[in-house]
């Protein structure tokens, strides 16, 4: 080791102007930078529980590094020997509308501009027979709507996706029947993907059984042989769980264990392992982490090389398709441009991580229907990423880094042990069944909001810098009354089949017509009845938007409340607690008025001018000064006295400072105001 350090600092000192530092070098410049504070105590806890350190070096490495190239198994550094410089990544863009027309105008005018290919995404209540039709989605029920969804475009040069949920057979049969009105649709490049267990899991109920969906989807299977085709039917996703708030582990975790249940559940029906594998295809979304995420991207392609290994794949067959795309959780109703910046870090995470496919969303995404804008700039961060900072050109970009390499390895021991565990429990479905995971995924989502609720963790226009002159951003295309109609002729569907049919038999009922709910008939009556505690979407900002959005209307339709921050003293000395405490009071939404007063005096005139309440700003020789009847005559008009600081007398209802949980102290005041109570 020491001749490897010496070999490294004299290769370092032919190209270097200065000197290499030793390790107690850097460790004493920490420490004379942090005035006394070492080095060691720059370490943190990551959300995983992993030991942050503030610098990596050779000595972390983890074994084995110096060896493995991209393309080797366990394909931690990549599942491709060679990187495609032209296409490093297929830039397949989800499409939002909901009528079949409008998403084939949405798909064609992004393949003109730069995409590879589309995920159409599929209305959620259309798919599971609901009254209530999702904001985004395609509406299809019909060969004849899907057809119109795929109209002009060549399957076999586009990328195309499409995911299900509700029946399987039924969904699959329109959607083949569809395909093979299209020429040239034997060389289908895409993917036909079901994947109950997150659907199971985000919404707490199936259209049918998961047996039913593994017998169905076997089918599929059988049906490809038949037909010499080889697509992805089953798509193993960890979006539910991360969406919900786990954590990177948990996440990898959940990954692992849906593929090993998929694997079990196909070799178990007879399906070859060799098949098997070919039908899957793997999907995580990267989050605001940066260099967290990309080593998660890399720790699952380790995890899943294992696993399949595991079961006697050989090891070119334990590569996976890597789709990335960007977080939910992580978006903002509130400066929503600020999503823009986030899609971007998210998009260079993942591509840098090694994605295969990556799609990034528009801004709007969780306040509306995207935009045409919006579409735009999100497809076009794709191209910028690819073609200007040119992030594919290098194979694993992170790879050989001292951090992202040890991140990547302690991730992947965290998340095996998670693993581990689920499979204690009879796997994912029973974990699911059993609460398990709803648990761990709850206990993590709350270190992390409480993180946000006490601005530990900084969602700027949330709870860091409200933009309080904030304008709504324009909506899209209005396209309700198709909508209605298309809904209404679902519902008024009636269900001709009753009996039990091949795939083969559903897809030449797709071809006479058949809607989806008349082709799945009796299935849905035999749904065994499981039911989960739902893992649905929960965003880190809703706790703030939730607040503010109450107060905001409140203040629409009623009076506007606004609150006094009152400085008392030299401007100087009460202007940096004039800001902080207005800033801590815009993240509720709450209309600020700030004042300086230089004598007690006229800070007492200002708050019985304004009638409202005040939180107190000034330095704390300052507040000694101020005597119990100088706080009595401010709350007398004030009702409500808060101070900017510390100070423990009575009269003070609130004191605004770091240590303090803002979101609680919002909703208290909010209360306090004569709204609603919040919870803790």
């Amino acid at each position: 080791m020491m001749a490897d350090n010496e070999n490294h600092r004299q290769a370092l000192s032919d190209i270097c102007v200065f000197p290499a530092p030793s390790l107690e070098e850097w460790e004493e410049a920490v420490k004379k930078t942090l005035k006394g504070k070492t080095a060691a105590e720059l370490h943190h806890v990551s959300e995983e529980g992993l030991d942050i350190k503030p610098l990596y070096t050779n000595k972390d490495r983890p074994a084995g590094l110096n060896t493995m190239l991209s393309g080797d198994f366990p394909y931690t550094r990549g599942s491709r020997a060679f990187q495609n410089q032209k296409k490093p990544w297929e830039i397949v863009q989800r499409t939002f509308e909901r009528l079949p027309e409008k998403v084939n105008e949405e798909m064609k005018e992004g393949m003109k501009k730069g995409q590879d290919g589309s995920d159409i995404g599929i209305n959620r209540g259309f798919q599971r027979q609901e009254k209530a039709v999702s904001a985004t989605g395609v509406c299809v029920s019909s060969t004849q709507e899907a057809s119109a969804v795929l109209e002009g475009i060549d399957v076999g040069k586009y990328t195309i996706a499409l995911h299900a949920e509700g029946p399987v057979l039924p969904f699959f049969s329109i959607w083949i029947s569809a395909l093979r009105q299209n020429e040239g649709w034997k060389q289908f490049k895409g993917s036909i993907t079901v994947d109950p267990l997150s659907e199971l899991a985000e919404t707490g109920s199936l259209a049918t059984s998961l047996d039913t969906a593994m017998d169905q989807t076997v089918e599929i299977l059988k049906w490809q042989d038949q037909e010499e085709m080889d697509f992805p039917v089953i798509r193993v996703s960890s979006e539910t769980w991360h969406n919900n708030g786990a954590d990177m582990a948990q996440e990898l975790a959940a990954l692992t264990a849906s593929g090993v249940y998929y694997v079990n559940e196909l070799l178990d029906r007879g399906v070859s392992l060799q098949k098997v594998l070919r039908s899957l295809v793997f999907h995580m979304p990267a989050g605001g982490r940066y260099f967290p995420e990309m080593a998660k991207l890399r720790a699952a392609r380790l995890l899943w090389a294992n696993a399949a290994k595991a079961f006697g794949a050989a090891n070119e067959e334990c590569r996976i398709e890597l789709r990335g795309s960007t977080s939910k959780r992580t978006k903002t109703v509130y400066d929503p441009f600020n999503n823009m910046l986030r899609g971007s870090i998210e998009g260079f995470a993942a591509a840098a991580g090694g994605v295969d496919v990556l799609h990034i969303a528009p801004f709007d995404e969780v306040i509306q229907k995207p935009s045409s804008f919006a579409s735009r700039i999100a497809r076009n961060t794709q191209i910028i990423l690819q073609e200007e900072a040119h992030i594919g050109k290098t194979m694993d970009a992170p790879g050989g880094s001292f951090y992202v390499e040890t991140l990547t390895e302690e991730l992947a021991e965290k998340a095996w042990t998670l693993f581990q565990e689920i499979e204690k429990e009879g796997g994912i479905a029973s974990a699911l069944a059993s609460g398990f995971i709803q648990k761990q995924t709850e206990a993590s989502r709350e270190v992390r909001l409480k993180q946000i609720e006490e601005r530990k963790k900084g969602i700027i226009g949330v709870n860091m810098y409200p933009n309080d002159k904030e304008k709504t951003i324009s909506a899209g295309y209005d396209d309700e009354k198709e909508i209605n109609k298309y809904n209404d002729q679902m519902h008024n569907s009636s269900k001709r089949r009753k009996e039990a049919v091949s795939f083969k038999e559903a897809v030449q009922l797709a071809e006479q017509g058949f809607s989806l709910w008349e082709i799945a008939g009796s299935d849905l009556s035999e749904n065994e009845g499981l039911q989960v505690t739902a893992m649905p979407l929960v965003r880190d900002a809703e706790r703030f938007e939730n607040l503010r959005t109450e107060i905001e209307a409140y203040s629409a339709e009623k009076e506007s409340l606004s609150l006094l921050v009152l400085g008392i003293g030299p401007l100087a000395s009460c202007k940096p607690r004039m800001d902080f405490a207005a800033g801590f009071l815009k993240t509720g939404g709450y209309s600020i008025i700030t004042i300086q007063a230089d004598t007690i005096q006229e800070a007492e005139k200002s708050a019985e001018e304004h009638n409202i309440p005040v939180v107190l700003c000034g330095s704390d020789e300052q507040y000694k000064l101020l005597k119990e009847e100088n706080l009595q005559a401010i709350k007398k008009n004030a009702g409500t006295l808060m101070l900017a600081g510390e100070d423990s007398r009575d009269i003070i209802d609130l004191c605004l400072n770091k240590k303090k949980n803002v979101y609680q102290s919002l909703a208290w005041l909010r209360e306090k105001m004569g709204g609603k109570a919040y919870a803790d």
